[in-house]
């Protein structure tokens, strides 16, 4: 037998959590948090973890819905205004990103 290794053969790649927050709960959501991880047996603090992650994915598809629709909205306002805006407000919003006001 040989002692050699297969490098066709990967390990798994744990990820570690290297970042800390400490949060304040409230005794009756911390009583709910213990009794979710016993019944699920994993430790409150990556249930916590969890939330959290989840909640934060949720918050930013929400802003980049909503920011890309702020965008469509102001887009399409410009061209409607378009015909009124001096050549320095036209380039003000040409310069904030918005390349649709420069199609003529």
């Amino acid at each position: 037998m040989s002692d050699s290794i297969d490098e066709n053969v990967t390990e798994p790649v744990k990820q570690n959590r290297t970042q800390q927050v400490t949060i304040r709960l409230e005794p009756k959501i911390y009583e709910a948090l213990v009794e979710v991880s016993d019944r699920v047996g994993i430790k409150p603090s990556s249930i916590a973890g969890l939330a959290i992650g989840e909640y934060v994915t949720k918050a930013q598809v929400a802003y980049n819905s909503n920011t890309a629709m702020q965008k469509l909205m102001a887009e399409e306002l410009v061209s409607h205004i378009k015909p009124f805006l001096t050549d320095d407000m036209l380039k003000m919003f040409i310069e904030a990103g918005m390349e649709s006001v420069d199609d003529d």
